[in-house]
């Protein structure tokens, strides 16, 4: 203790010169250190300064001991240390050798630490680069889906345009059969019209009148049927005209939803181009830095290099599966 303290310390530290009965602390020729009692005077007792260094003295006391007891059990532990390692005082001559040893294989270390930890800051940053690429994909994923929906419902308007393009083919063909069966009903009922006015002119009238009452009425008659014909003409071509109509508006929004369809088969068949892209760079550039890290975590076994390495697998390993 006095190596560590100094004899002067000690003295300061006993109060004093270290004589005759006063308090303090004194050496028992053993290494140790032992406390004199000290009696105070009654009358600073009560003094706030003495109070003050008896409270500082209380505290540099408690401390003493407590190196007092760490200092044994460092003895200690050095006689235990010397019973089990007896090359310890063989090889003490040969301590400044081994620590210069130390010093070198300690800055090895520390030169492998640094590289370590560059490759560390590497692999950080390849790691926020596939975490954005993560990101960059879960968007094209978003658009992809956005397209597929927006196709969908394209999809399903464009079969609906195409069954109401049907229903009017289909009504626009049973109007023109039903102008057709009309114009030939129409033609039908003029023939009889016209053998029951003859036969009514035979029977009711005589020959001057058969000759000349029979011209005026055919002609009213055919006119009259003519009308009516002309009527239910002009509407059934007014049917027919709107039909086709509807059916050319029809045609017309089939072809843009078709042409819709193709421009989004065109974008999604870019958006799957430049993703493949994409993603077979980052697939090499990240086989390329696996490679170094398996190289480097062999030179030095290091497994916290062979733990980021599995990392980076793993997350290199979710855009091949979306892709999938």
């Amino acid at each position: 203790m006095q190596s560590l303290f100094g004899g002067g310390e000690l003295e300061l530290l006993g109060g004093g010169g270290g004589g005759g009965d006063d308090g303090g602390l004194k050496d028992d020729g053993c290494g140790s250190v032992a406390w004199r009692s000290s009696p105070l005077p009654p009358e600073d007792v009560y003094s706030a300064s003495h109070f003050a260094l008896i409270t500082a003295y209380q505290d540099i006391k408690t401390r003493l001991v407590c190196l007092e007891r760490e200092n044994t059990s460092i003895k200690r532990k050095l006689k235990i240390y010397e019973i089990k390692f007896p090359m310890i005082n063989e090889f003490g001559e040969d301590t400044n050798s081994y620590c210069s040893f130390e010093s070198k294989e300690t800055a090895l270390l520390h030169s492998e630490n640094g590289n370590l930890q560059q490759r560390v800051n590497v692999l950080t940053h390849e790691l926020q680069k596939r975490k954005e690429r993560e990101e960059q994909l879960e968007d094209v994923i978003q658009a992809y889906e956005k397209i597929h929906m927006e196709k969908s419902n394209l999809q399903r308007d464009l079969d609906k345009m195409s069954s109401l393009v049907e229903k009017h083919v289909e009504r626009i063909l049973n109007l023109e059969s039903a102008l057709r069966q009309r114009e030939n009903s129409l033609q039908k009922l003029n023939i009889q019209l016209h053998s029951k006015d003859i036969q009514y002119l035979q029977l009711h009238a005589g020959p001057d009148a058969h000759l000349l009452d029979c011209p005026a009425l055919t002609l009213q008659s055919s006119r009259s049927l003519d009308a009516l014909s002309d009527l239910k003409l002009q509407r059934l071509e007014a049917e027919l005209e709107g039909a086709r109509h509807e059916a050319q508006g029809a045609c017309q929004r089939e072809d843009e939803l078709k042409a819709e369809c193709e421009r989004l088969k065109e974008e999604m068949r870019q958006l799957q181009k430049g993703q493949r892209e994409r993603v077979s760079v980052g697939l090499i550039s990240v086989f390329f830095c696996v490679g170094t890290i398996s190289v480097t975590s062999k030179r030095t076994k290091g497994k916290r290099l062979i733990a980021t390495e599995a990392r980076i697998l793993s997350y290199d390993a979710v855009p091949e599966l979306i892709l999938n």
